[in-house]
This record gives structure tokens, C-alpha cells and sequence, in this order.
């Protein structure tokens, strides 16, 4: 199977509220996860209707990363069997708890 661009890892839309998560390898062969989640459920947690999020994991911490998700080559067919659906929101613990080096960035805000 070759290897896909990006996978999606979360899409939901409930009333009202969505929660979006997707992974892709960056032309630098950096991995980039990228999340946002939009409606009153992240009003009562930050205050604004709307919370974006990013962790980059660098090239060279991939092998780490496909060593701990067992998943050989296919770092995004990996994530997408481990962290797909409700299973994502156990990916930052994961990355956490596997020592994964990984760079962060967020903004909330509408």
C-alpha cells in the first residue's frame, strides 16, 4: 500500500460543537498533526468558540514514533489504526508517555 499524504484522524460534528485532528508528512518528511475544535463545549473550557492546536514531530524522531506504534514504514496508516475516533484523544499521552519529541503550538479564539 503506499504511503497517503494525510490521513483524518477525528471529524466530528455534533450539535453545534466539531472536533477535526488529521496527520500529514510536511515536504521536509517532518510529521505534522493538526487539530481544532470549534462550538460551546470549548467555550466552556477556554472561553472562546474556537481552539487550534499543532504538533510537529521531526524527521528525525519518526523512528521512535513508527517503533512505538509498530507500524513500520507507514507512519500515518500507524497513527490512523491507534488514534482514530475517540482513540484521539489518547495520541498527546502517547507521544507523552513514549518519549516522543514533538513541538507544540496553540491559539484559542474566535
Amino acid at each position: 500500500m503506499p504511503a497517503r499524504d494525510q490521513v483524518v484522524l477525528r471529524d466530528i460534528r455534533h450539535a453545534g460543537d466539531s472536533r477535526w485532528l488529521a496527520a500529514s508528512v510536511t515536504d521536509d518528511g517532518d510529521l505534522l498533526i493538526e487539530g481544532c475544535d470549534r462550538g460551546g463545549a470549548v467555550e466552556g473550557l477556554f472561553g472562546s468558540r474556537e481552539y487550534e492546536w499543532s504538533w510537529t514531530i521531526q524527521s528525525a524522531h519518526l523512528a521512535r514514533l513508527r517503533d512505538a506504534l509498530g507500524c513500520g514504514d507507514d507512519v500515518l496508516q500507524g497513527l490512523q489504526a491507534s488514534f482514530s475516533g475517540d482513540a484521539a484523544a489518547g495520541l498527546k499521552a502517547f507521544l507523552e508517555d513514549h518519549a516522543i519529541a514533538h513541538d507544540v503550538w496553540s491559539r484559542n479564539g474566535d
